[in-house]
Formats: C-alpha cells, sequence, structure tokens
C-alpha cells in the first residue's frame, strides 16, 4: 500500500510544465517557471500519472490504473505522440497487451534514442515482487517488443521499481527494498561498460541521498549532474 500512496503524490506531476524541466540542459543555477497545466486530452480528470517524455519531445508515456482507480492493483503504460513540439497532446493510447499484462505496469523511463523502454511490473515471470523490465523496438515507427527481464543482478525477491537510464545508456537509477537499504526503499546504480555489457551488482547511493524514509523515482538531468527524486512521498527534492 505504501507504493501506492507514492503514487498519489505523482499525480500531480502530471499537470506540470515543471516536472519536465530534467529533459532540457540542466544547470546548477536554473529555476524552474511557472506550472502550466498540460492538455485536457492528458488532464482527463483520471487517476493519470506521467511518467517521461522523449529527448526530441513527441512522445509522453503515462500510466493509468485500471478504470481510473488508484488502489487498483492493475496499471498499464500508455503513450501520447504529437508531430511537432507546437502540436498539442492528442489522446494517449495504450501500449497493447504486448507490453502491458494483467497486472502492475508502472515507472517508465525511456533511453535517450527512444528504443528502450524501462519500466516496474508485477508479472509473472520475474524475481520478486516488482521487477524492472525493458522493451524495445528498432525504429520509433515500430512497435514495441515482448519485454525482457532485466534479470536476478538487478532484481531481488523484493519491490524493484522507478528505473531511470541515463542519457549515454551506462547508469541505471532505481529503487529497492533489497538487503542493505537504509530506509524503506533506497536508491541504487547499476553500471556497465558499454550498452553491449551487462549491468553490474548495484550500489547504494548512500545516507547523502537516501533517508531512513522511502526513496525512490530518481530522475536525472541529461548530463548526469543533478538528481531529482521524492523523500519519504512528501516533497520533491534536489
Amino acid at each position: 500500500m505504501k507504493r501506492l500512496n507514492g503514487y498519489r503524490m505523482r499525480l500531480v506531476a502530471v499537470g506540470i510544465v515543471a516536472a519536465m524541466v530534467i529533459c532540457g540542459s540542466a544547470q546548477a543555477d536554473f529555476t524552474f517557471g511557472e506550472p502550466t497545466p498540460l492538455e485536457a486530452t492528458i488532464n482527463s480528470g483520471e487517476n493519470i500519472c506521467l511518467e517521461c517524455i522523449s529527448a526530441d519531445g513527441l512522445e509522453l508515456y503515462l500510466s493509468n490504473p485500471m478504470n481510473g482507480n488508484i488502489d487498483s492493483m492493475i496499471w498499464d503504460l500508455y503513450v501520447s505522440k504529437r508531430a511537432t513540439t507546437n502540436d498539442p497532446w492528442p489522446v494517449p493510447t495504450s501500449l497493447g497487451p504486448t507490453v502491458n499484462s494483467s497486472s502492475f505496469d508502472a515507472f517508465a523511463c525511456l533511453s535517450s534514442d527512444g528504443l528502450e523502454l524501462y519500466f516496474s511490473s508485477r508479472r509473472s515471470g520475474g524475481y520478486g515482487k516488482q521487477d524492472i523490465w525493458v522493451t524495445t523496438r528498432d525504429s520509433k515507427e515500430d512497435d514495441w517488443g515482448v519485454p525482457v527481464n532485466l534479470g536476478p543482478t538487478i532484481n531481488t525477491s523484493g519491490f524493484d521499481n522507478s528505473p531511470w537510464i541515463t542519457t549515454d545508456g551506462l547508469e541505471l537509477y532505481f529503487a529497492s527494498d533489497r538487503p542493505g537499504a537504509i530506509g524503506g526503499d533506497d536508491i541504487w546504480v547499476s553500471r556497465r561498460a558499454s550498452t553491449n555489457d551487462p549491468w553490474q551488482t548495484p550500489e547504494n547511493l548512500g545516507s547523502v541521498v537516501n533517508s531512513t524514509g522511502i526513496d525512490f523515482y530518481p530522475c536525472l538531468s541529461p548530463d548526469g549532474r543533478i538528481l531529482i527524486r521524492p523523500q519519504g512521498h512528501i516533497d520533491p527534492v534536489v
């Protein structure tokens, strides 16, 4: 239930442009602008959560609980696509049964080239209560393929969720309640030498980043110098 409570906090982000600033150029002296609601096609009145936006600003990924019920254990991933950044966002469409399961599918992050979508799922075939999976496509015009579990190096018998892949694809940040966590969930990072190499054993980001509460949903600036994440399901921090 604590993870669903965290999702309630994230519902606010879908209507705020400032929540997407992390996809632009990060500067130490940046200032967030005045929040602006997105179109009614996105803010439909249902419990829709913002997941991520593509690097080119043309694809917006969201998640939605079954029947709009925030307490539902079944969530699906959706996408809204537009032709140019000057166009409005159209009504989101489901990623379909190839990507979505009959369980919880959410916490999505798109790679910088738009060809990999990492997300969390409670579907069967995993290693724990909630695993991190990835679906790929050959081009932005192609459909997403069958998701692949990231394996036991990343996933444990507990909850592994909210992945965030860096721009160069060499670091994967995510939340986990695995042994060694300071609080309920901590933020961890796994690294690899190249995008063709396997992910290495995750490292805890330590007490500078993690608290004794719940720390999850990390978001990094493109240059990897700014980490934004909720803390204890209360306020976003930098």
